[in-house]
């Protein structure tokens, strides 16, 4: 995520420019073009949701945080992954590959993880569905 604060024009974001000329309310967002999905004014300034430079205008949201793929799920099937990660390597190894950083969502390891998951019997194919879905601006990394 970038920041920049309202007394900030002219800082770059990738190659382009940010001329702050907003009256926004905290909390509000601004939808100003096609490459970023919003300003949020937030305590210290303003947050920029970037989408990915390679993604086109409009492109379906593929790539989430840890968090809000976790979100995806309720909290007593995360524990139970969880548990499950102390004796089963790989699904050890994919919580590791989850939490380390954005969660490319048709990324083979990510699907590959979840498969697993479902082969374990933790998630079943509706939970699968749900955490492969696209994400929305609020889930962007």
């Amino acid at each position: 995520m970038y920041a920049i604060t309202p007394f900030g024009a002219g800082r770059s974001v990738g190659a382009r420019a940010i001329e702050p000329d907003w009256d926004l309310a905290p909390g509000e967002t601004f939808v100003a073009n096609d490459w970023h999905d919003g300003l949020v004014l937030a305590e210290g300034g303003l947050s920029l949701r970037a989408r990915r430079s390679d993604d086109p205008p409009g492109a379906p949201i593929r790539t989430i945080t840890p968090r809000a793929l976790i979100r995806r799920l309720p909290q007593a099937k995360c524990l139970e992954i969880v548990a499950a990660a102390r004796t089963d390597p790989e699904i050890a190894l994919w919580l590791h590959m989850t939490v380390g950083g954005p969660v490319d969502l048709d990324h083979d390891q990510t699907i590959s993880g979840i498969d697993h998951l479902v082969a374990a019997g933790l998630l079943d194919a509706a939970d699968k569905t749900a955490l492969l879905a696209h994400g929305t601006p609020d889930e962007l990394p």
